[in-house]
């Protein structure tokens, strides 16, 4: 799965924009193996761009 994300303030400065791939697979009926990694493609001037990630299992009852 992809993801392509923004936010911003109401006037539409200080704008960032990530995108995101992730991964769901089902490990055992009960549970799930979610991951992700993303980069920051835009940010403000004064910031540098950011590597995001997470690793989780989703465990079900």
């Amino acid at each position: 799965m992809a993801e392509l994300q923004g936010t911003s303030r109401t006037n539409f400065t200080r704008d960032v924009l990530t995108v995101n791939v992730g991964l769901r697979q089902t490990l055992s009926e009960r549970a799930i193996l979610i991951c992700s990694l993303g980069h920051e493609v835009r940010v403000p001037n004064d910031e540098q761009l950011a590597l995001i990630g997470y690793f989780g299992v989703q465990l079900l009852y």
